[in-house]
C-alpha cells in the first residue's frame, strides 16, 4: 500500500475503497477516535476561552486591544478599544467553530 493513499484516506475517513477492508475499517476507526478527541479538546478549550471572557467583561476588568482583520482580502474590520473580555470571547467562538467534529463516510458502490 501507498503511504500517501493511506494519508488521504485518513483524512476523508473514507470506508469500503480499499481491497483489504480490514485494515480500511481499523484506519477508519482510528481516524474517528482522533477526530473526536480533537473536537473535544477543542471544544472544552472554547468553551474555557468564552467563559473567561464572559467573566472579565462582567467584572468591569478595563483595559484597551485592538483587532484588525481582513475577511477575504476585500476589506478591514478594525475592533478599537475593545475590553479583553470580549476579545477573549470572540477567539473562543473561533476556536469552537474550527474544532466542531464533521465525519464524513463514504461507500463505494458495488457495481
Amino acid at each position: 500500500m501507498d503511504p500517501k493513499s493511506d494519508i488521504k484516506r485518513l483524512r476523508r475517513l473514507t470506508v469500503g475503497d480499499s481491497q483489504d477492508s480490514k485494515q480500511n475499517s481499523t484506519i477508519t476507526i482510528v481516524a474517528i477516535i482522533c477526530q473526536t478527541f480533537y473536537s473535544t479538546v477543542g471544544l472544552i478549550l472554547g468553551t474555557v476561552v468564552i467563559a473567561s471572557g464572559v467573566y472579565l467583561t462582567t467584572t468591569g476588568i478595563r483595559g484597551t486591544s485592538s483587532i484588525t482583520f481582513s475577511i477575504l482580502k476585500i476589506g478591514n474590520a478594525d475592533i478599537d478599544t475593545t475590553l479583553p473580555g470580549v476579545v477573549l470571547f470572540i477567539v473562543g467562538l473561533f476556536i469552537v467553530v474550527v474544532t466542531n467534529l464533521s465525519i464524513t463516510l463514504y461507500k463505494k458502490l458495488k457495481k
